[in-house]
């Protein structure tokens, strides 16, 4: 989003969301009310996200309007449409999504900490800390229930890209994959909907735009959110 911003005819200040903030959706929440509320001397907010895990359901506009994509997740923002999203989801379910970003964010340790056991130090370290703290019957049993939903995957999706991946990433996967028992495909990123978003070009429905007197709902359907008047 950075060279996207930077190549933009908009006049941008760029804030990157901190990636901890992934897995806390309540801190997630308040992290964007927060930018909301503060956002005077802007004529716009630009939320490069979707849904979030519900992250973006209950805020309400202020002054500023803000952007946000009709997307489920970040995902569909690496896919370039929620028809693209829905398709592959679809045809595979029980499939983990990696972009060459969330690699490197989980290399580093600044991802989602169920991210973290995914490599192989990231497991052994996890079950090292149960094993020390409960003894190595409760923490072997500790270990293989925080790990448990790995099994309700069956394959990894490397999104590729040519702008951001890095020497080592696939790499990386593979060993990911071997480690959990996943197959490993690949798609194409299409980045049309951050390029749009970086462009001012929001008039379309891939975004929502909340103004004040309203707030985010989440639709059950494929508008994925709106707004609606605050009661």
């Amino acid at each position: 989003m950075r060279e996207l911003a930077e190549k933009s005819p908009l006049d941008f200040d760029l804030t990157v969301l901190p990636m901890t903030l992934h897995s806390d959706t309540d801190r997630l929440r308040a992290w964007l009310a927060d930018r909301i509320a503060s956002s005077e001397g802007y004529s716009a907010l630009y939320f490069c996200m979707g849904l979030c895990g519900g992250a973006v359901k209950g805020l309400r506009g202020g002054r500023t309007p803000s952007v946000f994509v009709r997307a489920h997740d970040c995902i569909t923002l690496a896919l370039g449409s929620r028809e693209r999203y829905m398709r592959l989801f679809r045809q595979v379910p029980g499939t983990y999504y990696f972009t060459p970003g969330w690699l490197e964010a989980m290399k580093n340790r600044e991802a989602d900490s169920e991210q973290f056991v995914l490599d192989e130090g990231g497991m052994a370290a996890l079950k090292k800390s149960l094993v020390d703290a409960y003894g190595e019957d409760n923490g072997e049993f500790l270990f293989e229930m925080q790990t448990s939903w790995i099994k309700n995957y069956r394959r990894a999706m490397f999104i590729a890209s040519s702008r951001s991946e890095k020497p080592g990433q696939r790499e990386y996967l593979e060993a990911i994959c071997r480690r959990c028992g996943w197959e490993q495909v690949s798609e194409t990123e299409d980045l049309r909907l951050p390029e749009a978003l970086a462009a001012g070009r929001v008039d379309s429905d891939d975004f929502l735009v909340l103004r004040s007197g309203y707030e985010v709902y989440e639709t059950g359907d494929d508008r994925v959110i709106d707004a609606r008047p605050v009661l």
